[in-house]
């Protein structure tokens, strides 16, 4: 595979690389899908070779894991440094002007939340390495973990529109790695990916949400 015909050119989180969905354009993916909310079929999200593409570059990451997590994050809070306060919730006057973008992250993370979001990222690698290995293989548990998982980060007060950030910013942290193997069609497989991740997310959130307003209307007909 190389790299031939692939445009690098300034994308929407800045700099140089891949160019990337916005998260307007993953919406739009994801509406397309005529599955039920109970239940996402990977067909409607990847071909086949496209996830035999994802193993082959999961294999090239595997050793940058760590790094990438950590870029990621990175990324998405100096773009949408709003989306800090779910990384430390209560934040002091003083903290919150520090969510302006001419403030470095460095500046804004103190020792025990810095390891807090190496962790975090840990987790997050470690989440998209589960769902990588396990395509053609168990698809029913990627559903089950992630819909879980969902569910998990509508309980932390999470928006579902922070876990849509994700994507976009996992892919610009990736093309350094993967640069020289990088192609359109590989690019779309991770947009791809990143679509049915997120699908699954937006169920367990639901589910979660539904759950908790369902007795406050459950009788109100009867």
């Amino acid at each position: 595979m190389g790299n031939a015909g692939v445009k690098e050119k300034s994308n929407i989180l800045g700099g140089r690389g891949p160019v990337v969905e916005t998260i307007a354009q993953l919406q739009t993916h994801q509406a397309m899908s005529s599955q039920p909310k109970s239940s996402v079929d990977t067909t409607n999200y990847l071909s086949k070779k496209q996830k035999d593409l994802l193993k082959r570059a999961w294999v090239a990451l595997h050793n940058n894991l760590s790094s990438v997590g950590m870029t990621t994050f990175i990324k998405m809070f100096e773009t949408h440094p709003e989306a800090l306060k779910f990384m430390i919730p209560k934040l002091t006057q003083e903290e919150e002007k520090k969510t302006q973008p001419n403030y470095s992250l460095d500046s804004r993370l103190d020792p025990w939340h810095s390891e807090k979001l190496r962790e975090h990222a840990h987790r997050i690698m470690k989440t998209v390495s589960d769902v990588i290995s396990l395509l053609n293989k168990d698809e029913e548990k990627i559903e089950e973990m992630l819909v879980a998982l969902g569910g998990k980060h509508h309980g932390f007060g999470v928006h579902i529109e922070i876990l849509e950030l994700m994507g976009p910013h996992f892919i610009s942290a990736i093309y350094p790695t993967l640069k020289e193997t990088w192609t359109e069609e590989l690019q779309e497989a991770w947009q791809c990916l990143f679509n049915y991740i997120i699908a699954l997310l937006h169920i367990g959130f639901d589910q979660a949400l539904l759950a908790k307003v369902k007795p406050t209307w459950i009788n109100y007909f009867d």
